[in-house]
């Protein structure tokens, strides 16, 4: 059978062959659903706010459990020391 497509290229050859054989229009082809999304929807940036928020609090939260891990690293370490910063007087 020569009609019949081995292969994905000359699958994809054959529908372009067809499609300009036949005289489709291109407005047929690109008659799609993206063309109906507003400009938040269609470049996805409630996606990628998302995903910086949660980059964001994510670095926020390791931030302080790395700094309240230190901090009672050093107080094991050196024990509990408190500064006073008022003068003492004589």
């Amino acid at each position: 059978m020569k009609d019949k497509l081995n292969t994905p290229l000359e699958k994809a050859v054959f529908h372009i062959e067809r499609v300009l054989k036949h005289g489709r229009s291109i407005k047929n082809l690109q008659n799609t659903n993206a063309r109906k999304l507003n400009i938040f929807q269609f470049h996805s940036l409630d996606v990628i706010s998302l995903i910086l928020i949660v980059i964001g609090i994510t670095t926020y939260v390791l931030k302080r459990l790395v700094g309240i891990i230190l901090g009672q690293i050093r107080i094991f370490i050196f024990g509990a020391r408190k500064v006073d910063f008022q003068k003492k007087e004589n």
